[in-house]
């Protein structure tokens, strides 16, 4: 289930291309809460996923090349064969991910 169960920063029409698509490089969304989210090869390269909670999410596969997960809970997410170079992880919180 996808959610946005906090203040979100995301920027709608960039939320309803990912919740489409699964695809949304560069895309801003800040703060949003994507708790169990299934996002299974999702591009979302340079995306600004910057305070998100995704935890438990399924991101196995997703590109995440420079995007800003700074401050975001990855806790127990399947990243099994993401692409994370260049990503920025600082106080990305990683506990029990799958990497």
């Amino acid at each position: 289930m996808l959610g946005l169960g906090r203040a979100a920063m995301a920027m709608p029409n960039d939320m309803m291309q990912l919740l489409e698509s699964g695809h949304c490089p560069g895309c801003v969304l800040e703060r949003v809460d994507l708790v169990h989210g299934q996002l299974q090869g999702a591009n979302l390269q340079g995306a600004n996923l910057r305070d998100g909670n995704f935890s438990r999410a399924d991101l196995r596969r997703a590109d995440l090349r420079d995007a800003n997960l700074e401050f975001t809970s990855l806790q127990g997410a399947n990243l099994q064969g993401s692409d994370l170079r260049g990503a920025r992880l600082y106080g990305t919180d990683l506990r029990g991910a799958d990497l």
